[in-house]
Formats: structure tokens, sequence, C-alpha cells
């Protein structure tokens, strides 16, 4: 039996046949920005008590808001300063945290 090539269908339309790499920026980043959006959402409701009620937000929630954004923000420009779909495909499948691969976001207070 011959051996199927395979690819990621994630960034190949098949072998050797790349995604558009401008399409494939746009929906990493706004994937990025999903996850952040989630992170966030936890803690949303301290943000909307301080703008309220005037209730302190604990400073390790503003500190870990804050790196969530940042963080963020690196991941995208990381996305976006990949050349081709090979090196975004490398981006995305190398463990995050590991060298060529996406920032971590940060851990939860």
């Amino acid at each position: 039996d011959p051996v199927t090539p395979s690819y990621d269908r994630r960034f190949y339309w098949g072998v050797d046949k790349p995604k558009d790499i401008d399409q494939l920026k746009v929906k990493w980043v706004n994937h990025q920005k999903a996850t952040a959006g989630g992170l966030l959402c936890k803690t949303d409701w301290m943000i909307i008590r301080k703008a309220e009620a005037s209730t302190a937000v604990p400073s390790d929630t503003t500190a870990y808001r804050t790196a969530v954004r940042d963080q963020c923000k690196k991941r995208e420009d990381q996305i976006t300063a990949c050349s081709d779909t090979k090196a975004l495909d490398t981006l995305i499948n190398t463990g995050v945290g590991e060298s060529g691969g996406l920032v971590a976001w940060p851990t939860e207070p």
C-alpha cells in the first residue's frame, strides 16, 4: 500500500498546497483575541463593580488582566511576523512557550 502524505488542514488545502497566509493571519490573530477575551471575562465583573460601586479591584487581578493583554499582543505580533504558511504552521504547532512557539498565556491569580 502506498503511503499517503499527511498535511495540516488548518494550513494547507493539500500536500504542498498552502492556504493564503494573509487570511490565515487574520484567522489566527482573531483566535488570540477570542482566547484573551475568554480569559478576561472571568474577572470582568470586578471591573464593572469598580465602575459602578467604586469597589477596589485586587492588584493581582489587574496585573493578570494587563498580562493577558500584553501576551495577546505578543502572540499577535508573532503571527503577523510569519512570512509564509509554513512559518505560521511551525509557530502554531510548536509547543506554547517553547523556542519557536507562541508565548504562553499568563496563569490566573
